[in-house]
């Protein structure tokens, strides 16, 4: 037995002798490799190799954060305002890459000024109208607030808006720059407002738009034909029930899901497409969540708190919070004036039957499902700008 320890012993160590040089090296590019993969997670450089070579985080721009998009975009604001200060021979070029961009506000901010200096007319911000959800009343409403004027820091000096958001009716996206307004009474635009589908806009950086409690939309949709001093063909409108109960078959007979046009074609009786007409503007469906709505639109109102919705537009839009909007210090409880288009009865008051609540609630089954997530995006962005801004946004904003 002694013999056969020894002999194993002899013959283990007569096989070390020869790969200990083999073994050493293995040590050492384990060791080698170790350190390669802490110092390549710093640089984000991914392991395994590709066998051209390191594959760089940008080779998976799906994985990209949303932190390192908007980077990404202010470098390419940053780039081509250089590239223009070079071009235009400014002798006074300022080294823009050291701006330090810390907020979104700072981000928009940024983005309006390139959107100027731009040759090209850039579609920097979008509202998506949807109609019968307050547009004509926030536009104005837009105006007004950024009729305030910038405050400087002593809180009295007004410095007037180079740029200005226009109004384009049903202008249709896809045809961007064409047909859409420059500038109004000498000021550029640089947010336009039309009654047209996110889904038809490819070109936009920010988009918003407001969205209505889908019951008191169809109810408003409806007086809208029926009463409006500017509708035309009035006289088409039949009764409630009678127009909600073709919509109803339109939508089982034809199996459709949501509209597919503003007005439905053929237009029997020349009025809306109530049939989930927000989600066809919003170009919504049942897959999208919450963080999905956040991400399509810089700001998704809800018109229960109309004015608030507004306040938080103007914001997202110039990157300034004006007094107006700001309640951290007190409480404002007069609601702005809204537009009523000379309708008599309105969504959110009229008195409906069971019957008409049921038939609603099938063609607004999808509208139902985006307005209670359009509700939770809308808290979190307010959430998002009082917490960037340190401030207590109003629930009913003021102007004075």
């Amino acid at each position: 037995m002694a013999d056969y320890n020894y002999t194993l012993i002899n013959s283990t160590e007569s096989m070390t002798k020869p790969h200990r040089r083999s073994v050493i090296s293995m040590l050492v590019v384990a060791i080698i490799f170790s350190f390669f993969a802490i110092i390549s997670s710093q640089l984000q450089i991914y392991v395994p190799l590709d066998k051209n070579g390191p594959m760089m985080k940008d080779d998976y721009p799906d994985i990209k954060t949303k932190e390192e998009s908007r980077i990404e975009k202010i470098d390419d604001i940053l780039d081509n305002k250089y590239k223009n200060h070079m071009k235009s021979g400014d002798k006074h070029v300022h080294d823009v890459k050291k701006v330090n961009i810390q907020s979104k506000s700072e981000l928009v901010r940024l983005e309006n000024d390139h959107a100027l200096e731009s040759s090209e007319t850039l579609l920097t911000h979008l509202y998506v109208h949807i109609p019968k959800t307050g547009g004509s009343s926030a536009f104005g409403l837009l105006l007004r607030l950024m009729g305030q004027g910038i405050f400087k820091n002593d809180a009295t000096t007004k410095t007037p808006w180079k740029y200005r958001p226009c109004q384009q009716g049903t202008q249709t996206l896809t045809t961007f720059p064409s047909g859409f307004f420059t500038e109004f009474r000498k000021t550029p635009c640089n947010l336009w407002m039309t009654e047209d589908s996110i889904e038809n806009s490819v070109k936009h950086s920010h988009a918003y738009t407001i969205i209505r409690l889908p019951e008191h939309h169809v109810v408003s949709q409806y007086f809208h034909c029926k009463e409006a001093e500017r509708h035309k063909k009035k006289e088409k409108m039949p009764a409630l029930d009678e127009w909600l109960d073709h919509h109803v078959n339109r939508m089982e007979s034809k199996n459709i899901t949501k509209a597919n046009k503003i007005m439905p074609t053929p237009n029997k009786y020349n009025c809306y497409d109530p049939i989930n007409l927000q989600s066809y503007m919003t170009d919504f469906d049942q897959h999208l969540s919450v963080s999905d709505l956040q991400s399509k639109f810089e700001v998704i109102g809800i018109m229960d708190q109309f004015e608030k919705s507004v306040c938080v537009i103007s914001i997202r839009y110039t990157g300034f919070v004006t007094p107006q909007c700001d309640c951290t210090d007190q409480q404002r409880h007069r609601s702005l004036i809204r537009t009523d288009h000379g309708v008599q009865h309105h969504g959110a008051t009229f008195n409906l039957t069971d019957d008409q609540h049921f038939k609603i609630a099938k063609l607004t089954q999808l509208d139902s499902l985006l307005y209670g997530r359009a509700a939770l995006a809308f808290n979190n962005q307010v959430e998002e700008i009082e917490e960037e801004f340190n401030i207590v946004l109003c629930q009913t904003p003021q102007l004075n």
